[in-house]
């Protein structure tokens, strides 16, 4: 929809200031009017013009009052009258000698008020009366670009037909003509009424712009197609090189893109310093408007001058929408700039986490490094962005976990992450997706693996406790769309237990002080600007669409760059109980250097110890820092489906804390042996 015409006045003032200034009532014109500008009867003049009081302006006109009597913006009853169209006062105070050609503050004269507001028997009034039909304002307005801005084609056919020799063409200061004045401020009558009068329809102003130019930059489709069809060009640009696409793009006017585009407007047309459309609306969070002009053809990975490509310019401006378009439309994630930095250099030097884990889940590379010597872990550790060093940490062990998979048990631990994440990422009012209409964990598991066995089994082998699931489990689906639920009732049991493990360690010796966290980590750090992952569907089991935040459905591929696993700090309630053990282990337990060589056992490298050790809070920070060691670590485990306690243990004894393994172990049986459900170390 177009936006409000906010037309401006003479002398840069808004069109209400001076509407005000018209009408406004007696005691506020004499709270304007401060000082001794003006007599009483020289106010009453003003207030009777206004408000087309004949009778009282004979009586002060026969009392001798100064007719041409200026306030404090030396504004004449004149100029009131013709401002509101009071045709016979205008009449009379000319009659009256008073100065018809009288300006005020604003360069305005009578004539100019009365074609400003549309009275045309007024603006014939004054001019039979021997106005300056030429005058201009101190914008270089006359009486044709006054009427074409505010829409009154009475009073441009007046001028064009009536008035001798007036310049159709004629340029204010700027050197806009009354043609582009119109479609600047989206007057269809007045343009459509300038174009059979024969008006240059490409014409320039002072800045190259075309009335194309201004239709399209202010959003006003119907007068751009008027002019479009009158014959004017799509692709001229302005001094900076901007075609109306480009305006358009960076406006974020969809309706403009699309009537430029469908008349061969150039999609990948460059401005000045490279700049393409698309770079325009990418830069300045406009994912509609990205999207039409994608699928126009436009090079997702056009660079500036600065080697920046639209991905970049959205993702260091935290447009999600658009970073999450340009994703799924095939942009390279890894593009380098001048300074040869990655878009999520940029994501991470400014924070971003949304945009961050985003390009972390499309598998942005984290190993180039900027000018600098920096890759994106570093920028965002020597930014003390936490969030997003531990998301790339998680990521980047993520990925090397996945590493020679082949493509269909890739596939297959997709589908897996997916479900598990989907029940252990929680909203305030419950689980999110489908799992959230289940009142407790025996309600899902009873009916899910009821529903499964239906379906028939897939046989699943025990390994070191677990479940190993095979990819080439015989009832296992693909549709079109994607993966569908595979009927595999030993998977979705292997992935219930894990939900299911409670690591309750409660009781005496390594839990004496155990910390009640009551579901809050004091380490934790804020997400509330992460995004709601059911926000967008998250890949090919989905209808391949998703909705962006000004509620546009935009169809996405069908099989989603992004990998289905959340990076996020867990907050589920499913995984309490071992978070609790590990800030236990980190603040009460671990010594200042044990986290790292547990971290060096669970192969973390020396630069993901480096970016956690980063933050640095006092002597004590060691605590924080094994702490976030520890979920990191976490967020791995329940991916692979591996049993914590045990990975806590075996890592215990290999840095010589036997004891506390052996407390952790004695408690974590005993915990197994009152419930099968519960983790066990052999």
């Amino acid at each position: 929809m177009p936006r409000a015409d906010k037309g401006a006045l003479p002398g840069g003032k808004k069109i209400s200031d001076f509407i005000t200034r018209i009408t406004v009532n007696l005691d506020d014109d004499e709270q304007e009017d401060t000082g001794d500008v003006l007599t009483r009867q020289e106010k009453e003049l003003h207030q009777a013009a206004r408000k087309n009081d004949i009778k009282r302006v004979q009586a002060l006109l026969s009392s001798g009052v100064n007719v041409n009597a200026g306030n404090q913006v030396d504004r004449t009853a004149l100029h009131w009258a013709a401002g509101n169209g009071n045709t016979e006062i205008v009449k009379m105070l000319s009659s009256h000698d008073a100065n018809i050609d009288g300006e005020d503050k604003y360069g305005m004269t009578a004539l100019l008020w009365a074609a400003w507001f549309g009275y045309r028997n007024t603006v014939g009034a004054l001019v039979f009366s021997g106005a300056n039909a030429t005058c201009e304002n101190k914008q270089g307005l006359n009486i044709l670009h006054c009427a074409a801005q505010n829409g009154h084609v009475d009073v441009i056919q007046f001028i064009l037909e009536d008035l001798e020799s007036f310049d159709l063409n004629g340029k204010d200061k700027n050197g806009k003509t009354a043609f582009h004045i119109g479609a600047e401020h989206g007057k269809l009558e007045p343009v459509e009424y300038l174009i059979g009068a024969g008006c240059d329809v490409n014409a320039r102003s002072k800045d190259g712009s075309t009335a194309v130019h201004y239709a399209s930059k202010n959003g006003h489709p119907e007068v751009l197609t008027k002019i479009i069809q009158a014959g004017a060009e799509v692709n001229e640009r302005d001094k900076d090189g901007k075609t109306p696409l480009h305006l358009s793009a960076e406006e974020g006017w969809i309706d403009i893109a699309e009537i430029l585009l469908d008349n061969n407007a150039d999609v990948n047309a460059d401005a000045h310093k490279e700049v393409s459309p698309l770079h325009m609306a990418a830069q300045n969070g406009h994912p509609r408007v990205s999207k039409i002009l994608i699928d126009y053809g436009a090079d997702v990975d056009s660079m500036n001058h600065h080697h920046m490509t639209p991905l970049h310019l959205a993702a260091q401006s935290n447009w999600y929408d658009v970073c999450r378009l340009l994703i799924e439309s095939g942009c390279d994630i890894n593009a380098i700039n001048a300074r040869t930095q990655t878009p999520i250099h940029l994501a991470s030097e400014n924070g971003l986490n949304d945009v961050c884990e985003m390009l972390l889940k499309a598998g942005a590379k984290m190993d180039i490094p900027d000018k600098q010597g920096k890759n994106p872990l570093g920028v965002a550790a020597r930014g003390e962005h936490i969030a997003i060093v531990d998301m790339m940490i998680k990521a980047e062990r993520y990925f090397e976990m996945r590493k020679g998979l082949p493509e269909d048990q890739e596939e297959y631990e997709e589908f897996y992450e997916d479900e598990l994440f989907a029940y252990l990422e929680e909203d305030e009012d419950g689980y999110s997706d489908e799992y959230s209409d289940y009142e407790d964990d025996d309600e899902f598991e009873d009916e899910l693996v009821d529903e499964l066995d239906k379906g028939g089994k897939a046989e699943g082998n025990q390994v070191d406790g677990k479940d190993k699931l095979t990819p080439n489990s015989p009832d296992r689906k693909e549709s079109e769309t994607g993966s569908s639920r595979a009927s595999d009732t030993s998977g979705y049991r292997s992935a219930t237990r894990l939900r299911r493990r409670s690591h309750n360690l409660d009781g005496e010796d390594f839990d004496e002080e155990s910390a009640d966290l009551n579901g809050h980590d004091p380490y934790s750090v804020p997400s509330d600007d992460f995004k709601d992952e059911e926000e967008f569907s998250e890949g090919e089991e989905f209808s391949g669409t998703y909705v962006s935040e000004d509620s546009v459905t935009i169809k996405a591929p069908q099989k989603s760059r992004l990998k289905k696993v959340s990076f996020r700090q867990d907050r589920s309630s499913e995984t309490q109980h071992i978070r609790n053990i590990c800030f236990k282990l980190a603040t009460k337990y671990l010594k200042s250097n044990e986290w790292k060589r547990l971290a060096r056992i669970w192969k973390f490298s020396e630069g993901h110890i480096k970016a956690i050790e980063h933050q640095y809070a006092g002597t004590n920070s060691y605590r924080e820092h094994g702490y976030r060691m520890l979920l990191i670590w976490l967020h791995g485990e329940c991916i692979a489906r591996n049993n914590p306690i045990k990975g806590i243990y075996e890592a215990l004894l290999t840095i010589d804390r036997r004891k506390l393994a052996d407390d952790i172990r004695r408690k974590a049986n005993a915990e197994a042996s009152q419930s099968p459900r519960k983790c066990a170390v052999s």
